[in-house]
Protein backbone atom coordinates (compact mmCIF):
# COMPACT_ATOMS: atom_id res chain seq x y z
CA UNK A 1 0.00 0.00 0.00
CA UNK A 2 2.57 2.38 1.00
CA UNK A 3 4.73 1.24 -2.37
CA UNK A 4 1.46 2.39 -4.65
CA UNK A 5 0.98 5.69 -2.51
CA UNK A 6 4.66 6.51 -3.36
CA UNK A 7 4.14 5.73 -6.81
CA UNK A 8 1.55 7.91 -7.54
CA UNK A 9 2.93 10.29 -5.38
CA UNK A 10 5.82 9.77 -8.01
CA UNK A 11 3.81 9.94 -10.93
CA UNK A 12 1.86 13.12 -9.87
CA UNK A 13 5.13 15.63 -9.45
CA UNK A 14 6.48 14.16 -12.69
CA UNK A 15 3.46 15.32 -14.06
CA UNK A 16 3.47 18.38 -12.31
CA UNK A 17 6.85 19.07 -13.58
CA UNK A 18 6.17 18.80 -16.79
CA UNK A 19 2.93 20.80 -17.25
CA UNK A 20 1.74 22.77 -19.95
CA UNK A 21 2.11 26.49 -19.44
CA UNK A 22 1.00 29.39 -21.70
CA UNK A 23 3.15 32.76 -21.87
CA UNK A 24 1.42 36.01 -21.84
CA UNK A 25 1.97 39.26 -21.69
CA UNK A 26 1.62 39.70 -17.69
CA UNK A 27 4.81 37.64 -18.18
CA UNK A 28 6.84 39.40 -20.90
CA UNK A 29 9.16 41.99 -19.82
CA UNK A 30 8.90 45.01 -18.28
CA UNK A 31 10.74 48.41 -19.46
CA UNK A 32 14.43 48.48 -18.21
CA UNK A 33 14.41 44.75 -17.91
CA UNK A 34 18.40 43.55 -17.90
CA UNK A 35 19.56 40.18 -18.97
CA UNK A 36 22.57 38.42 -18.17
CA UNK A 37 23.71 35.48 -20.08
CA UNK A 38 26.62 33.26 -20.45
CA UNK A 39 27.23 31.94 -23.73
CA UNK A 40 29.78 29.74 -26.00
CA UNK A 41 30.15 29.49 -29.75
CA UNK A 42 32.41 27.32 -31.69
CA UNK A 43 32.31 24.69 -34.36
CA UNK A 44 31.68 21.60 -31.99
CA UNK A 45 28.30 23.31 -30.85
CA UNK A 46 26.94 22.52 -34.13
CA UNK A 47 26.20 18.81 -32.87
CA UNK A 48 24.62 19.78 -29.48
CA UNK A 49 21.51 17.93 -28.76
CA UNK A 50 18.51 20.00 -28.38
CA UNK A 51 16.15 16.76 -27.91
CA UNK A 52 13.09 15.87 -29.15
CA UNK A 53 9.60 18.12 -30.23
CA UNK A 54 6.67 16.68 -28.23
CA UNK A 55 4.99 16.91 -24.43
CA UNK A 56 6.04 16.07 -21.49
CA UNK A 57 10.35 16.59 -22.55
CA UNK A 58 12.43 16.23 -19.94
CA UNK A 59 16.17 18.56 -20.66
CA UNK A 60 18.58 18.68 -18.83
CA UNK A 61 21.83 21.10 -19.37
CA UNK A 62 22.66 21.77 -16.00
CA UNK A 63 25.95 20.29 -16.71
CA UNK A 64 27.04 22.18 -19.63
CA UNK A 65 30.29 24.10 -19.26
CA UNK A 66 30.50 27.54 -20.76
CA UNK A 67 33.55 29.25 -22.21
CA UNK A 68 34.61 31.31 -19.46
CA UNK A 69 36.68 33.53 -22.06
CA UNK A 70 33.82 35.21 -23.33
CA UNK A 71 32.57 36.57 -20.14
CA UNK A 72 28.99 37.39 -19.98
CA UNK A 73 26.73 38.62 -22.97
CA UNK A 74 23.93 41.32 -21.84
CA UNK A 75 20.62 41.96 -23.29
CA UNK A 76 18.66 45.16 -22.59
CA UNK A 77 14.59 45.26 -23.15
CA UNK A 78 13.84 49.01 -23.68
CA UNK A 79 10.86 50.68 -23.43
CA UNK A 80 9.54 51.84 -26.83
CA UNK A 81 9.91 55.07 -26.41
CA UNK A 82 13.78 55.00 -26.41
CA UNK A 83 13.40 53.51 -29.63
CA UNK A 84 14.51 57.53 -30.44
CA UNK A 85 17.87 56.57 -29.88
CA UNK A 86 17.37 54.13 -32.97
CA UNK A 87 17.32 56.82 -34.94
CA UNK A 88 20.82 58.03 -33.98
CA UNK A 89 23.27 56.86 -36.01
CA UNK A 90 25.67 57.02 -32.69
CA UNK A 91 22.97 54.70 -31.47
CA UNK A 92 25.46 52.41 -29.89
CA UNK A 93 26.97 55.31 -27.50
CA UNK A 94 24.23 56.74 -27.21
CA UNK A 95 22.00 53.66 -25.55
CA UNK A 96 25.17 52.62 -23.68
CA UNK A 97 25.75 56.01 -22.18
CA UNK A 98 22.33 56.49 -21.67
CA UNK A 99 21.29 52.99 -19.92
CA UNK A 100 24.65 52.56 -17.83
CA UNK A 101 25.46 49.06 -19.72
CA UNK A 102 29.00 47.59 -19.49
CA UNK A 103 29.73 46.88 -22.72
CA UNK A 104 26.82 44.81 -23.34
CA UNK A 105 27.08 42.67 -27.19
CA UNK A 106 23.70 42.97 -28.29
CA UNK A 107 20.65 45.41 -27.38
CA UNK A 108 17.13 45.09 -28.53
CA UNK A 109 14.55 47.63 -28.67
CA UNK A 110 11.34 45.86 -27.79
CA UNK A 111 7.50 46.40 -27.36
CA UNK A 112 4.77 44.69 -25.25
CA UNK A 113 1.04 44.70 -26.45
CA UNK A 114 -2.24 42.68 -25.33
CA UNK A 115 -1.44 40.40 -28.05
CA UNK A 116 2.28 39.92 -29.38
CA UNK A 117 5.71 40.94 -28.19
CA UNK A 118 7.51 42.95 -31.02
CA UNK A 119 11.17 44.16 -31.61
CA UNK A 120 11.52 47.06 -33.08
CA UNK A 121 14.95 47.48 -33.76
CA UNK A 122 18.45 45.96 -32.42
CA UNK A 123 22.05 47.85 -32.08
CA UNK A 124 25.68 45.75 -31.02
CA UNK A 125 28.77 46.49 -32.33
CA UNK A 126 28.04 45.62 -36.02
CA UNK A 127 25.53 48.38 -36.34
CA UNK A 128 21.87 49.39 -36.31
CA UNK A 129 19.30 46.79 -37.20
CA UNK A 130 15.66 48.15 -37.82
CA UNK A 131 12.96 46.33 -38.84
CA UNK A 132 10.21 46.89 -41.20
CA UNK A 133 7.22 46.52 -40.38
CA UNK A 134 8.23 45.33 -36.74
CA UNK A 135 8.83 41.42 -35.95
CA UNK A 136 7.32 39.55 -33.86
CA UNK A 137 9.10 37.58 -30.49
CA UNK A 138 5.92 35.76 -29.17
CA UNK A 139 2.11 35.78 -30.01
CA UNK A 140 0.44 35.70 -26.67
CA UNK A 141 -1.59 33.36 -25.63
CA UNK A 142 2.00 31.28 -26.43
CA UNK A 143 1.53 27.73 -25.74
CA UNK A 144 2.51 24.51 -27.06
CA UNK A 145 1.69 24.21 -30.93
CA UNK A 146 1.47 28.08 -31.55
CA UNK A 147 3.22 29.00 -34.67
CA UNK A 148 3.63 32.18 -37.23
CA UNK A 149 5.73 33.41 -40.02
CA UNK A 150 7.25 36.54 -40.61
CA UNK A 151 8.44 38.49 -43.62
CA UNK A 152 10.59 41.79 -43.03
CA UNK A 153 13.21 44.03 -44.68
CA UNK A 154 15.88 45.15 -41.57
CA UNK A 155 17.92 48.13 -42.31
CA UNK A 156 21.34 47.53 -41.42
CA UNK A 157 23.62 50.44 -40.39
CA UNK A 158 27.20 50.02 -40.40
CA UNK A 159 28.99 52.06 -38.68
CA UNK A 160 32.46 51.08 -39.78
CA UNK A 161 32.00 51.58 -43.55
CA UNK A 162 28.98 54.52 -42.63
CA UNK A 163 26.31 53.04 -45.16
CA UNK A 164 22.76 51.28 -44.77
CA UNK A 165 22.34 47.72 -46.47
CA UNK A 166 18.88 46.35 -46.75
CA UNK A 167 18.32 43.05 -45.66
CA UNK A 168 15.57 40.69 -46.95
CA UNK A 169 14.58 38.37 -43.69
CA UNK A 170 11.75 35.77 -43.60
CA UNK A 171 10.95 33.42 -39.81
CA UNK A 172 9.15 30.62 -38.91
CA UNK A 173 8.38 30.38 -35.42
CA UNK A 174 6.88 27.31 -33.40
CA UNK A 175 6.30 26.60 -29.93
CA UNK A 176 7.30 22.87 -30.73
CA UNK A 177 7.80 20.88 -27.44
CA UNK A 178 6.93 21.43 -23.61
CA UNK A 179 8.47 19.80 -20.55
CA UNK A 180 10.76 20.42 -17.77
CA UNK A 181 14.55 21.77 -18.25
CA UNK A 182 17.14 22.22 -16.02
CA UNK A 183 19.50 24.95 -16.53
CA UNK A 184 22.69 25.91 -13.87
CA UNK A 185 20.36 28.21 -12.55
CA UNK A 186 17.76 25.43 -11.75
CA UNK A 187 14.85 23.49 -12.96
CA UNK A 188 11.46 25.51 -14.19
CA UNK A 189 8.36 24.35 -17.06
CA UNK A 190 9.21 25.64 -20.50
CA UNK A 191 7.97 25.74 -24.18
CA UNK A 192 10.30 25.06 -26.37
CA UNK A 193 10.44 27.52 -29.50
CA UNK A 194 11.82 26.78 -32.80
CA UNK A 195 12.84 29.80 -34.58
CA UNK A 196 13.91 29.72 -38.06
CA UNK A 197 15.49 32.79 -40.05
CA UNK A 198 17.02 33.37 -43.10
CA UNK A 199 18.29 36.49 -44.42
CA UNK A 200 19.74 37.48 -47.64
CA UNK A 201 21.21 40.40 -49.73
CA UNK A 202 22.12 40.49 -53.22
CA UNK A 203 24.42 42.90 -54.86
CA UNK A 204 23.85 40.89 -58.27
CA UNK A 205 21.34 37.79 -58.55
CA UNK A 206 22.63 34.85 -56.98
CA UNK A 207 25.79 36.85 -55.57
CA UNK A 208 25.65 38.41 -51.85
CA UNK A 209 25.33 37.27 -48.50
CA UNK A 210 22.73 34.52 -47.22
CA UNK A 211 22.48 34.06 -43.85
CA UNK A 212 20.27 31.28 -41.65
CA UNK A 213 19.70 31.02 -38.53
CA UNK A 214 18.33 28.17 -37.01
CA UNK A 215 17.39 28.43 -32.87
CA UNK A 216 15.94 26.29 -30.31
CA UNK A 217 14.82 28.60 -27.17
CA UNK A 218 13.14 27.40 -23.78
CA UNK A 219 10.41 29.89 -22.77
CA UNK A 220 9.70 30.46 -18.94
CA UNK A 221 7.02 32.00 -17.16
CA UNK A 222 9.76 33.63 -14.94
CA UNK A 223 11.95 35.11 -16.84
CA UNK A 224 11.86 37.84 -19.54
CA UNK A 225 13.81 35.75 -21.95
CA UNK A 226 14.50 32.17 -22.89
CA UNK A 227 16.21 30.69 -19.86
CA UNK A 228 18.10 28.83 -22.56
CA UNK A 229 18.74 28.59 -26.20
CA UNK A 230 20.78 27.03 -29.03
CA UNK A 231 21.38 28.48 -32.56
CA UNK A 232 23.01 27.35 -35.73
CA UNK A 233 24.30 29.62 -38.00
CA UNK A 234 24.96 29.13 -41.73
CA UNK A 235 27.10 32.15 -43.30
CA UNK A 236 27.80 32.17 -46.79
CA UNK A 237 29.25 35.44 -48.44
CA UNK A 238 30.00 35.58 -51.99
CA UNK A 239 30.31 32.47 -52.34
CA UNK A 240 32.64 31.26 -49.01
CA UNK A 241 30.41 29.34 -47.05
CA UNK A 242 30.95 29.17 -42.70
CA UNK A 243 29.10 27.34 -39.64
CA UNK A 244 29.17 27.52 -36.45
CA UNK A 245 26.77 27.38 -33.09
CA UNK A 246 26.38 28.95 -30.09
CA UNK A 247 24.49 28.32 -26.46
CA UNK A 248 23.40 31.12 -24.23
CA UNK A 249 21.72 30.68 -20.93
CA UNK A 250 20.13 33.29 -18.51
CA UNK A 251 22.26 33.43 -15.61
CA UNK A 252 20.84 36.76 -14.00
CA UNK A 253 17.91 38.78 -14.29
CA UNK A 254 17.18 42.42 -13.32
CA UNK A 255 13.37 44.07 -13.63
CA UNK A 256 13.62 48.05 -13.41
CA UNK A 257 9.96 49.38 -13.59
CA UNK A 258 9.90 52.68 -14.81
CA UNK A 259 5.84 52.94 -13.94
CA UNK A 260 8.05 54.64 -10.88
CA UNK A 261 8.89 57.89 -11.75
CA UNK A 262 12.38 59.46 -10.89
CA UNK A 263 10.59 62.70 -10.63
CA UNK A 264 7.30 64.19 -9.57
CA UNK A 265 5.82 63.83 -13.26
CA UNK A 266 2.30 64.95 -13.46
CA UNK A 267 -0.14 64.41 -16.53
CA UNK A 268 -3.61 66.44 -16.75
CA UNK A 269 -6.31 66.16 -17.60
CA UNK A 270 -6.14 62.48 -17.99
CA UNK A 271 -8.61 61.40 -19.86
CA UNK A 272 -7.64 64.00 -22.47
CA UNK A 273 -9.51 65.59 -25.41
CA UNK A 274 -6.91 67.67 -27.19
CA UNK A 275 -3.69 68.65 -24.87
CA UNK A 276 -2.33 67.56 -22.29
CA UNK A 277 0.31 69.11 -19.54
CA UNK A 278 2.46 67.74 -18.37
CA UNK A 279 4.45 69.32 -14.84
CA UNK A 280 8.05 67.96 -13.75
CA UNK A 281 11.34 69.00 -12.43
CA UNK A 282 14.86 68.77 -13.12
CA UNK A 283 17.76 68.61 -11.17
CA UNK A 284 20.34 70.36 -13.39
CA UNK A 285 20.10 71.57 -16.62
CA UNK A 286 19.84 69.30 -19.99
CA UNK A 287 18.43 67.75 -22.88
CA UNK A 288 14.93 66.32 -22.66
CA UNK A 289 13.14 63.90 -24.76
CA UNK A 290 9.25 63.72 -24.48
CA UNK A 291 7.85 60.95 -26.09
CA UNK A 292 4.22 59.61 -26.50
CA UNK A 293 3.80 55.80 -27.77
CA UNK A 294 1.04 53.50 -28.62
CA UNK A 295 0.50 50.69 -27.00
CA UNK A 296 2.01 48.68 -30.37
CA UNK A 297 5.61 50.73 -29.97
CA UNK A 298 4.25 53.27 -32.26
CA UNK A 299 5.86 57.17 -32.01
CA UNK A 300 2.63 59.44 -31.97
CA UNK A 301 5.00 62.52 -30.77
CA UNK A 302 8.29 63.39 -30.05
CA UNK A 303 9.56 66.66 -29.19
CA UNK A 304 13.16 67.10 -28.15
CA UNK A 305 13.88 70.00 -25.79
CA UNK A 306 16.69 71.57 -23.26
CA UNK A 307 15.47 73.09 -20.39
CA UNK A 308 17.16 74.84 -17.33
CA UNK A 309 17.39 73.92 -13.39
CA UNK A 310 13.88 73.51 -11.58
CA UNK A 311 10.23 73.11 -12.15
CA UNK A 312 9.01 72.73 -16.07
CA UNK A 313 5.66 72.48 -17.54
CA UNK A 314 5.01 71.72 -21.21
CA UNK A 315 1.88 71.06 -23.52
CA UNK A 316 1.29 68.52 -26.14
CA UNK A 317 -1.60 68.27 -28.91
CA UNK A 318 -3.12 65.36 -29.19
CA UNK A 319 -5.89 66.22 -31.47
CA UNK A 320 -4.90 64.09 -33.83
CA UNK A 321 -4.22 60.78 -32.25
CA UNK A 322 -6.92 58.48 -32.53
CA UNK A 323 -8.61 57.28 -29.08
CA UNK A 324 -6.97 55.11 -27.07
CA UNK A 325 -4.43 54.22 -24.46
CA UNK A 326 -0.56 55.75 -24.23
CA UNK A 327 2.47 55.78 -22.67
CA UNK A 328 4.04 59.42 -22.26
CA UNK A 329 7.82 58.37 -21.37
CA UNK A 330 10.08 61.52 -20.57
CA UNK A 331 13.93 60.90 -20.37
CA UNK A 332 16.87 62.92 -19.90
CA UNK A 333 20.63 63.41 -20.98
CA UNK A 334 21.58 63.19 -17.41
CA UNK A 335 18.71 61.88 -15.61
CA UNK A 336 17.94 59.20 -17.91
CA UNK A 337 14.69 58.50 -16.62
CA UNK A 338 12.06 61.03 -15.24
CA UNK A 339 9.36 59.45 -15.95
CA UNK A 340 6.55 57.21 -17.73
CA UNK A 341 2.69 57.72 -17.48
CA UNK A 342 -0.46 56.32 -18.86
CA UNK A 343 -2.99 58.70 -20.86
CA UNK A 344 -6.39 58.08 -22.20
CA UNK A 345 -7.38 60.09 -25.28
CA UNK A 346 -11.11 60.18 -25.66
CA UNK A 347 -12.61 63.33 -28.13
Amino acid sequence: MKKSLLLLLFASLVCAATAQISFTAANAPKAGTSVKTQSSENDSLLRFNTGLAGANRIWNFASFRFDPTLGIAQTNFISPARTIYANDRRVNGATYGAFDIDTPTDITFDSISAGTWWTIAAADTGGVRRQNPITRQLTFPWTYNSAFRDSVVERVYDPSAGDTLSVITVTNVKCDAYGSITTPIGTFNALRTTRAIKAQVEFIPGLGIYLSINTTEWWTTQHPQPVFSHSRINFDAFGTVDSFAAVYSIVQTRVANEEVAQTDLKTYPNPVQNTVNIDFEISEAQNVALTVFSLSGQIMHLDRFNVPQGKQQRTIDVSNMPNGVYMLYLGGEKDKRLGMRKIVVQH
